[in-house]
């Protein structure tokens, strides 16, 4: 019998409870609709934000592969692109420090090519890009040795062109190939130890000596020629025959 109470006890409790939350919910509906409205229309506008996001990192890397599959030597105004894009994509991971490095190269890939040989000013406003770029990311690998290799052994070969160009020092050159040495495994090891011995000799100075031009014999035959002699008689009997 007392079971049977709490039994009824508790039903009616669960009524009295599903008939407030019904009468509480009949007069909060508007509230409730909106709350849920709001929470659909933050959920839509994260994904859309997401999608967008990717789709425009999707774009940026497909930018970034036909750029780099072009050439700055034959079509220089790229420089600019690939700067502007390095300058967009800054601070974005993987795709801001590819964008720096193309940049990068295309600079060092300009100032090297032969229609800047002549040209000394662009050729070390060229380099000076290109060596401040690396810098740059060596200093985004500085703790990732492996990463590090390439911007660095970019950085000697620049170093060494300035070198012969008289805006560089040996020590400088020599730093970073030394840097490149400490790493037996290192992908440029062997060509820094090749470059590092060999420093010296590729970049002494040409000694330019100025030579007098040789002596020249007059082409032209005297302007009064002298007498003709008579000429002997030349005998045309052969050779060991008896005139008779």
């Amino acid at each position: 019998m007392k079971q049977s109470r709490r039994q009824e006890l508790k039903t009616n409790e669960l009524s009295v409870f599903l008939q407030q939350l019904y009468a509480s919910a009949s007069r909060n509906a508007n509230y409730i609709i909106g709350g849920a409205v709001v929470v659909v229309a933050v959920l839509a506008i994260a994904l859309y934000v997401q999608h967008r996001r990717t789709q425009a990192r999707e774009m940026a890397w497909k930018s970034f592969q036909e750029l780099r599959a072009e050439s700055v030597v034959e079509k220089p105004e790229l420089l600019e692109q690939a700067r502007a894009m390095a300058e967009q994509q800054r601070g974005k991971g993987e795709l801001g420090y590819r964008t720096a490095e193309l940049a990068a190269d295309m600079a060092y890939e300009l100032a090297m090519s032969p229609k800047m040989a002549s040209e000394r000013a662009k050729r070390l406003e060229l380099l000076r890009d290109a060596r401040q770029r690396y810098q740059g990311l060596l200093d985004l690998a500085s703790d990732n040795p492996v990463m590090a290799e390439g911007p660095r052994y970019n950085l000697a070969k620049i170093e060494e062109t300035l070198l012969v160009m008289g805006e560089s020092t040996p020590d400088k050159v020599r730093s970073h190939y030394q840097e490149l040495l400490k790493n037996p495994h290192g992908r440029f090891y062997a060509m820094a130890d090749e470059a590092l011995r060999t420093l010296d000799d590729r970049t002494v100075p040409l000694k330019i000596v100025a030579t007098r031009p040789a002596d020249t014999q007059p082409t032209t035959a005297p302007a009064t020629a002298p007498a003709t002699q008579p000429s002997a008689a030349v005998s045309t009997t052969p050779a060991g025959a008896t005139a008779q």
